[in-house]
């Protein structure tokens, strides 16, 4: 799976998922937090839903850990490690 399929899967998530309103475009700046009102809960399910795409464990020091996963970019990149890291 190459960069552009992992960052379709991702924002596929976010539109789906998460029912983010339509008119918000989401690309790889998509902020998380700081623009998009996405609470608490609604990151959890992300992150259940990345874990579940994906097939990788997502754990509470990855979380922890500063820049990865504040925008598609970040966590585009998080996956990409994960992956090559479990093969």
């Amino acid at each position: 799976m190459d960069e552009k399929e992992i960052e379709s899967k991702i924002i596929d998530i976010f539109v789906h998922k998460l029912k983010i309103d339509s008119n918000i475009v989401i690309n790889t700046d998509f902020k998380l937090f700081s623009e998009n009102g996405i609470d608490s809960l609604k990151f959890v399910k992300v992150i259940v839903e990345i874990e579940n795409t994906f097939d990788i464990e997502v754990s509470d020091n990855d979380l922890n850990s500063t820049g990865s996963f504040v925008n598609i970019e970040s966590i585009t990149k998080y996956i990409i490690n994960k992956l090559k890291n479990t093969n």
